[in-house]
């Protein structure tokens, strides 16, 4: 007998579920080749194995950068070693999957046209499922904000905001800070991404404003992996703010990516020292509506110059300015966050899977992503734990299915993601 993800091969080679290993391996290759097709964040994602023994955590992580070097060392003499310092980031796995009945066995020996055109649909539905959760984890927990019209206002962009936490009690989920504020609920629906500390790289969706003393409280569901202490840096990223001086200021379909917006993302990333993919590339990943406004540009390089070149990457359109940019059929979308209300990307609560609650397929919010290598996290598939199509016929011992009235075909996973450096993130929003 030799085991196989869904079931035991007798010696004929047929399962114990009753379909040969040829048609097995087929039906494998139709459904992964889909799979495939639809990842089009996890190929970014730091790749980290399940781990051994049968654990349900998965450990990440996050490097800080090393001071510069100031001074040459003394002759004779070495230098004082510096620390090497980051944070692990462990996450719990997650099981996605899904699966359908069919009212007809399904055939043992030979190819089932109809059983293959299911795995190809399930093959699309799991590769979508994995992206969207890659997707929705990043841009409510793994980077800050630009507004799309950001080449026009101060210095640090529109939305954005720098400060420091205050001196006083602090906890995982409030943070008080240094900014004296009378306006209700300023930041609902934006980001604090914390620029040194404990924290460092790490960003939470912020659920409510309100004031404390003469302080900002500001309220996150989830929690960040440690308390903040006062002096540590953070900027407050909201697309509703307009500057500095966080004037309210609501985007519209007018707001679009152009090339200054695209400007201040690169020099953004470069600020913060995020390390570019292999070539000197940054990645751009934005929806099939979003990237209109800058292919006439004359700095746009279309990949079919340069396709022969080979290692291209799944989605890849063109390379502009410091990016290499990618379409997604499913980019993430919500309502354009205001100051009023808990908007934005949404968090439900302390469970990270229910990070980017608010996504909608027509939201007016564009979240368009550009970010570095190590910005985020994911589950590695080699061998055992690739997904893989699962194909049941009844058999004599399956209670659940008494009267043999029908088969069934789907498909499971272990997976997770996990927001790793928010500083090498921008989601670039815009209202179109």
């Amino acid at each position: 007998m030799t085991a196989w993800a869904g079931g035991v091969w007798n010696d004929a080679g047929i399962s114990t579920d009753g379909i040969s290993m040829g048609m097995q391996v087929y039906y494998d290759k139709k459904f992964l080749s889909r799979v495939k097709e639809n990842l089009y964040m996890w190929q970014f994602g730091q790749k980290r194995p399940l781990p051994e023994g049968g654990g349900k955590q998965i450990r990440f992580f996050r490097y800080h950068e090393i001071a510069t070097t100031t001074s040459p060392m003394t002759e004779g003499t070495n230098p004082v070693p510096l620390t090497v310092t980051g944070h692990e980031v462990n996450r719990n796995l997650e099981e996605w999957g899904g699966f359908s009945q069919h009212s007809s066995l399904i055939a043992r020996t030979h190819i089932d046209r109809g059983l293959s055109q299911v795995a190809e649909l399930w093959g699309d539905q799991a590769g979508r499922s994995i992206d969207l959760r890659i997707m929705k984890e990043v841009v409510a927990n793994g980077c800050h904000t630009l507004r799309a019209d950001c080449a026009n206002g101060d210095a640090t962009g529109p939305g954005l905001y720098s400060d420091d936490v205050g001196n006083t009690t602090q906890s995982t989920t409030v943070i008080k800070v240094n900014i004296a504020t009378t306006t209700v609920d300023i930041f609902n629906g934006g980001h604090i991404t914390f620029t040194s500390g404990k924290n460092y790289g790490q960003s939470r969706y912020i659920s409510d404003t309100g004031s404390h003393a003469s302080l900002t409280a500001i309220t996150v569901i989830l929690p960040f992996e440690n308390t903040p202490v006062s002096g540590d840096t953070f900027v407050l990223s909201h697309p509703g703010t307009s500057n500095t001086t966080m004037v309210p200021d609501a985007m519209d379909s007018t707001d679009v990516i152009t090339h200054k917006a695209l400007t201040k993302v690169w020099e953004r990333l470069k600020t913060t020292k995020a390390v570019p993919y292999e070539g000197g590339y940054y990645v751009l990943v934005l929806g099939p509506t979003t990237h209109a406004g800058f292919l006439s540009d004359s700095t746009w390089i279309p990949i079919q110059q340069y396709a022969g070149g080979g290692g291209l990457i799944n989605g890849e359109i063109g390379r502009y300015m410091g990016f290499r940019v990618v379409t997604t059929t499913q980019p993430f979308r919500c309502t354009l966050p205001t100051q009023s209300g808990t908007n934005g990307p949404g968090q439900t609560d302390t469970n990270y899977y229910t990070a980017g609650a608010n996504y909608s397929v027509t939201g007016t919010g564009h979240y368009s992503l550009a970010f570095g290598r190590e910005a985020f996290g994911v589950t590695a598939f080699p061998g055992w734990n690739q997904p893989k199509i699962i194909v049941k016929n009844p058999g004599p011992n399956d209670t659940s299915n008494p009267l043999n009235r029908f088969s069934t075909v789907g498909w499971e996973l272990p997976f997770v993601p996990a927001a790793l450096n928010a500083l090498w993130c921008v989601a670039l929003v815009s209202g179109a």
